[in-house]
């Protein structure tokens, strides 16, 4: 395929993972403003807010068992990665709208998680469709999937550059100097899509500026997050495997 072409697609699929960022993050805070509102409705609703992030996970399988009829619905990224260093590259469709509506029920009624996979399994799969519609090769199925990816990390945090760096580092099974200028278009695409739509700022910005006296700082902040995120993954391992010896997927999720 002529580079200009695919450059051309690699930007188109970061422009939709903008769109899908929009309205990821539309339907979590239509939620969030919801959850607010009926608490707020009378002064004894306040009793409600507990129960909103179950409720959120409920509806989340209802539209999992009942309306996308799926028996078992990936999360993480695990499957992509996979795909992408052992697979030919192939997402299934329904990851491409999926997780929008189910992640933003359960991060805006309170549930504990965040829209990082969220996004970024949505716009791989976007790439990855994209690219098998148009009967694109192998590496070139892998790297829209990474632009996808890269790109729905910079729309929803503003931040191409981190997009860029998560594709490389997470979704790219090698990295090579080739595929950066494609990773950033997409990213910087993807920003700049969501940007015009979502005016409003994702983060409050605490310390315009730093010193280098508050490197050591900085340092032990990293090791801190790097032993709390040890002791995040290995609990939900644990409480993930615990929970498969229930059978029954509605007590799972209460």
């Amino acid at each position: 395929m002529n580079k200009g072409l695919l450059l051309f697609l690699c930007a188109l699929t970061g422009a939709v993972a903008g769109l899908a960022a929009v309205v990821l993050k539309s339907i979590a805070y239509a939620c969030r403003e919801f959850a607010a509102s009926l608490v707020a409705w009378r002064p004894g609703m306040v009793w409600a807010a507990p129960a909103l992030p179950v409720a959120g996970i409920f509806l989340c399988l209802i539209l999992v068992r009942w309306v996308f009829r799926r028996k078992y619905y990936e999360k993480g990224l695990s499957g992509v990665i996979y795909s992408t260093h052992n697979g030919n590259g192939d997402v299934p469709f329904y990851h491409t709208f999926g997780h929008i509506f189910t992640s933003g029920m359960a991060v805006g009624l309170g549930g504990s998680a965040g829209l990082e996979a969220p996004i970024a399994l949505t716009c791989s799969a976007i790439g990855s469709n994209l690219a098998k519609l148009l009967r694109l090769n192998r590496d070139q199925k892998v790297l829209l999937l990474a632009c996808g990816g890269g790109a729905g990390i910079a729309a929803v945090f503003a931040s191409p550059v981190a997009g860029t760096m998560f594709a490389c580092e997470v979704l790219l099974p090698t990295f090579s100097y080739s595929v950066l200028v494609p990773l950033l278009i997409a990213s910087a695409t993807g920003s700049v899509v969501a940007a015009a739509i979502w005016s409003s700022s994702s983060f409050v910005q605490l310390a315009p500026v730093w010193s280098y006296d508050q490197l050591q700082y900085y340092l032990l902040l990293g090791l801190l997050a790097g032993v709390f995120a040890t002791y995040l993954i290995k609990c939900s391992l644990l409480l993930a495997k615990h929970l498969e010896k229930n059978s029954q997927v509605w007590w799972r999720a209460l």
